[in-house]
């Protein structure tokens, strides 16, 4: 188990990395591999959230047996926040982003 340790642990740190990273700066780093054009920067905010998400969940999964049960409460916290932030930045109408956030805060 060790050796999947590591292996969760490494997984759970680059995609948690590109996660954030694609939040942050949705249309520099998208446009690495894709068009920017194709998409808007909202929906690129709300891949890279679910990309930093699951990157704790790996993380979690990689500390013991309750490690992903704990990550998974803490991160939809974690999402809620994130959702509620990108659609503050995009300063559109996402209502039902903003009820997937609640939805996550309460559940």
């Amino acid at each position: 188990p060790v050796a999947a340790q590591r292996a969760a642990k490494f997984t759970g740190l680059y995609i948690g990395v590109i996660g954030i990273a694609l939040f942050v700066a949705p249309v520099t780093c998208f446009s690495i591999l894709f068009d920017p054009t194709e998409i808007e920067p909202i929906w690129i905010r709300v891949f890279g959230s679910l990309c930093a998400l699951l990157g704790w969940y790996y993380r979690g999964a990689s500390q013991d047996s309750r490690g992903f049960l704990v990550a998974s409460v803490s991160g939809r916290y974690l999402l809620a926040l994130a959702l509620c932030i990108a659609v503050a930045i995009d300063k559109q109408n996402h209502w039902g982003l903003l009820l997937l956030a609640a939805t996550n805060a309460v559940g």
